[in-house]
C-alpha cells in the first residue's frame, strides 16, 4: 500500500486506522458478546495517507468478545492502490482494567491484502499496545516487517484525547511514524524524494451521535509529508463519515 484508522468516527478512532483495533463492547451479562459496525467514509485515510486516492470507502467490522477481555475482530475496507482492491485486517487481542479508570488493551493484527501479488510484501504482521486513563489514550504498534517489498522495521506511537458534552465528542490525535530509514519511508510512499526518515499524522474533530446506534463525523487529517514527496494523499483536508452500529 501506499500505506500509512482511516478516520471513522470517535468509537472506530478509539479502536484503530491509522485502524481499527480492539472491539466494540456490549453492556450485557453472556460470557460472550458479537457486535459489528458499517462505515461510510469519504476519504480511508490510515496514519495520515489517503488509502482510496482521496475517494470515498465502506468499511465493515465485527467483532467477539468473552467477559474474560479477550476478543477477535475482523475489519475490511475497500482500497485503491497496487493491484489490490480490498484490504481485511485481522484482530486478537485482550482489554481491561488494572486499576481506576485506567485500561489495557493489547494485541496483534494481520493485515491482508488478498488481490493483490504476494511478491509485492503487501500483508504484515503489528503488534500493540494502548494504555487508557479517562479520556486520554496513548499507546505504540510495532511491526518487525512492515508494508511493502523491502520495507523493514516500523514502529508507531500515538495519543489521543476526547472530551464527550451530551451527544457530541470532540478529539484530537498525534502520531508519529518512525522506519529503519529514508528509503523504506520513500518505498512506502512510492516516491523517492527526501531524506526523512519518519513523519507525523495528525486529525481534529467532532462525532454526533443523532439518533440510537447512529453517528455521524467530521474531521481534518493530514501529515508533516511534503506534496513533492506524496502528492494529495498526504496532504491535510476535511474528511467525514457516518457509522451505523448492529
Amino acid at each position: 500500500m501506499k500505506k500509512m484508522t482511516g478516520l471513522m468516527t470517535l468509537s472506530a478512532m478509539m479502536a484503530l486506522q491509522g485502524w481499527c483495533g480492539g472491539p466494540v463492547w456490549a453492556s450485557t451479562t453472556p460470557a460472550f458478546e458479537l457486535a459489528g459496525e458499517a462505515v461510510l467514509i469519504s476519504d480511508y485515510r490510515f496514519r495520515g495517507v489517503s488509502q482510496t486516492e482521496r475517494s470515498p470507502a465502506v468499511q465493515l467490522e465485527y467483532s467477539a468478545s468473552h467477559t474474560s477481555g479477550f476478543y477477535a475482530t475482523v475489519w475490511g475496507s475497500n482500497i485503491s492502490f497496487g493491484d489490490g482492491s480490498v484490504e481485511l485486517d485481522t484482530l486478537l487481542g485482550w482489554q481491561g482494567d488494572f486499576a481506576e479508570s485506567f485500561g489495557l488493551d493489547v494485541g496483534v493484527m494481520r493485515y491482508w491484502y488478498p488481490n493483490a501479488d504476494r511478491t509485492q510484501g503487501y500483508n504484515y504482521n503489528e503488534w500493540y499496545a494502548h494504555f487508557s486513563w479517562q479520556q486520554l489514550e496513548l499507546g505504540m504498534h510495532y511491526s518487525p516487517d512492515y508494508f511493502g517489498q523491502d520495507v523493514g522495521r516500523f514502529s508507531y506511537w500515538f495519543g489521543r484525547y476526547s472530551y464527550s458534552l451530551q451527544s457530541y465528542d470532540v478529539f484530537i490525535s498525534l502520531g508519529y511514524n518512525r522506519f529503519d530509514s529514508s528509503t523504506d519511508l520513500n518505498q512506502l510512499l512510492g516516491a523517492f524524494d527526501g531524506r526523512k526518515s519518519a513523519y507525523w499524522d495528525y486529525q481534529l474533530g467532532v462525532s454526533w451521535n443523532f439518533a440510537d446506534d447512529w453517528a455521524f463525523s467530521l474531521a481534518w487529517v493530514g501529515t508533516s509529508i511534503g506534496r513533492s514527496q506524496c502528492l494529495e494523499d498526504c496532504q491535510s483536508r476535511a474528511v467525514f463519515s457516518l457509522n451505523r452500529s448492529f
